[in-house]
């Protein structure tokens, strides 16, 4: 004889309630489940990010340390084959055309919530690299924020200068850099910045159509940043350890003032996911007395006064992948969000026709 239990499960409205209460479960624990996976940054990633050429104005690297007039260079008026300080500081600066490539690449760190980031962003003339920036750092894997330890490093060379790679102390990064948070927020963000040495914030602008995509719009303006004693009061690296050369401390043995930096960033993200759809810079690294007269040369590109005075904009091939990136996202987001809504539908199907059912129950017993 069959159990009480056991007749219950056989009736269509029972089964009916069973099958609600599982397909109602699936919707609303389902999705944000594999959301909750999809959000911390993966352990393995790699990925490239190259910039169209574009017209730059820079002192010629091999003259950065010799103060050697570039043979381009030669043939001006008040220039020749002489040198540095015998000739005008604008003899030893070229115009050319030169290109960016960033390589960031993660890797698992001793802590399961956090992961190690290797960046290395070169400036190239052609085939040439003209300076070389090696950058790591651990981050949360959620947030994306640094953690508060003093384990990011930056190393840089300079076509030029003889020697190793110029190296800061550990330091404690501070800021965002290479990704956003998934999802971002519709606020400004502190964005470090490498040249700089410190976070500097990235406003919120708002929602724009970038390549065909729903983007959250970022912008910052920076001029007159001092890259020699900084009088700011910011957490910044340690001082370079000996055994490379420090490219500020090589301008400054030129004698033309300080080094100053001017950055112009727009930043387009993809709001669900936090994707980068796409960057533009414009970049300004110059001489000058002081503050009042930095304020006025930024992003002057004259050779008087200019070091580096160039944009950057993503190539073609960075943009397609970046878009079908955040694409990619997106549908299984929004695949996510259909199979949350039928599974709930579902349920509730099912709730009213078990009702139904019980109710011809009820009536079909006798009173």
């Amino acid at each position: 004889m069959q159990t009480l239990t056991e007749s219950a499960f056989r009736r269509p409205p029972i089964r009916l309630l069973l099958f609600a209460a599982a397909a109602f479960l699936l919707g609303s624990l389902l999705p944000p489940l594999v959301i909750g996976q999809m959000k911390p940054l993966p352990e393995d990633l790699r990925e490239s990010f190259a910039s169209r050429p574009a017209d730059t104005v820079m002192l010629a690297p091999a003259a950065l340390e010799s103060g050697t007039v570039p043979e381009e260079n030669r043939d001006r008026p008040g220039c020749g084959a002489g040198t540095f300080p015998e000739v005008d500081y604008s003899c030893l600066v070229v115009e050319t055309t030169t290109h960016r490539d960033l390589q960031v690449g993660t890797a698992a760190a001793e802590e399961s919530g956090e992961v190690e980031v290797r960046a290395t962003t070169r400036l190239l003339e052609g085939e040439t690299v003209l300076a070389e920036v090696r950058d790591s750092l651990r981050v949360d894997r959620r947030s994306t924020y640094p953690v508060a330890d003093p384990v990011s490093r930056v190393e840089t060379s300079v076509t030029g200068l003889a020697g190793d790679a110029a190296s800061t102390g550990p330091f404690v990064r501070e800021g965002l850099q290479y990704f956003f948070p998934f999802p971002p927020e519709r606020r400004s963000y502190p964005r470090h910045d490498v040249i700089a040495g410190q976070p500097l914030l990235l406003d919120y602008v708002g929602e724009v159509q970038r390549g065909g995509l729903e983007t959250f719009e970022f912008h910052h303006t920076f001029t007159a940043l001092p890259l020699a004693d900084p009088d700011d009061n910011r957490p910044r690296p340690a001082e370079p350890e000996d055994g490379g050369p420090d490219p500020v401390q090589a301008l400054d043995r030129l004698g033309m003032g300080s080094p100053w930096y001017a950055v112009d960033r727009t930043v387009w993200v993809e709001p669900k996911s936090g994707t980068l759809v796409d960057v533009e810079e414009r970049t300004h690294i110059y001489f000058a007395a002081d503050r009042s007269e930095a304020e006025e040369r930024a992003f002057d590109p004259a050779p008087e006064f200019t070091v580096l005075h160039t944009t950057s904009a993503w190539d073609d091939g960075t943009l397609t992948r970046q878009h079908d990136k955040a694409a990619g996202v997106v549908s299984s987001l929004r695949a996510l969000q259909i199979l949350a809504v039928v599974l709930k539908a579902a349920a509730l199907a099912a709730v009213i026709w078990a009702v139904v059912l019980l109710l011809q129950e009820r009536r079909g017993q006798p009173s």
